[in-house]
């Protein structure tokens, strides 16, 4: 039986698979407050998952979605988790403290070992669709703590949302800060850290601070493809 054929049978008692793979998944869930809600339609498997607030959403898309040994934390009221369709996520933290905050995943992106989106004060973490994301990679949108104008003792570093287009690869230790807004089809070099600012779409983003050292450029996830010989 070839993979479009298993994959034909599975789609067509996705419902049924689904309830079944995760009634023997050993998930644990643990759900503090009221009006939470839950709404698992992928294959999820040894996820822990936390939630302690009001009126929080976590909702993962079926169409073949694959969630394996991730921790999910929301401690707040209003907030929402969205992934999409046809996403795995592997190892993955998916973190979310104060009030009315957003992670979404788009569909077909994949995510690997040791990778942490984290969204707080009421900021978002937006992934396009079709992206690809090594491991060691953290995305947040705050700093946890407080700096503040020494003279006048206000804050001067407030939270902001961050932005991936679709097909972005993001190469391994890379970190993306509060603020960034990576255009679509854009690769992130290893140990690069992306600082707050937009960035224009089909470019190579690479060092500390990033900046843009590659344009006109797109990837493919497979090897196979023909060398450009004048490049």
């Amino acid at each position: 039986m070839n993979q479009q054929v298993l994959k034909r049978l599975i789609l067509s008692h996705e419902s049924f698979m689904v309830k079944i793979y995760n009634f023997f998944g050993r998930n644990r869930k643990r759900f503090h407050g009221e009006r939470n809600k839950l709404i698992i339609k992928g294959f999820t498997k040894k996820n822990r998952l936390n939630v302690i607030g009001r009126d929080n959403e976590v909702y993962v898309e079926g169409g073949l979605t694959r969630l394996s040994e991730c921790r999910i934390t929301i401690h707040g009221s209003n907030n929402k988790i969205i992934i999409g369709r046809h996403v795995v996520l592997n190892g993955v933290t998916l973190y979310i403290e104060d009030d009315n905050n957003t992670i979404s995943i788009g569909d077909d992106t994949w995510i690997n070992r040791n990778v942490e989106l984290a969204a707080i004060e009421g900021t978002a973490i937006k992934i396009g669709n079709d992206c690809m994301f090594s491991s060691n990679i953290f995305i947040r949108t705050g700093d946890s703590h407080s700096i503040l104008n020494a003279i006048s003792g206000l804050r001067i570093n407030p939270s902001r949302d961050i932005e991936l287009g679709n097909h972005v690869w993001v190469g391994n230790g890379a970190r993306i800060l509060k603020g960034a807004r990576i255009g679509d089809n854009c690769i992130i070099s290893t140990g690069a850290i992306v600082t707050g600012k937009e960035f224009p779409a089909n470019s190579v983003l690479a060092g500390i601070p990033s900046k843009v050292i590659k344009s006109s450029i797109s990837w493919d996830r497979s090897r196979k493809i023909e060398f450009d010989k004048n490049n």
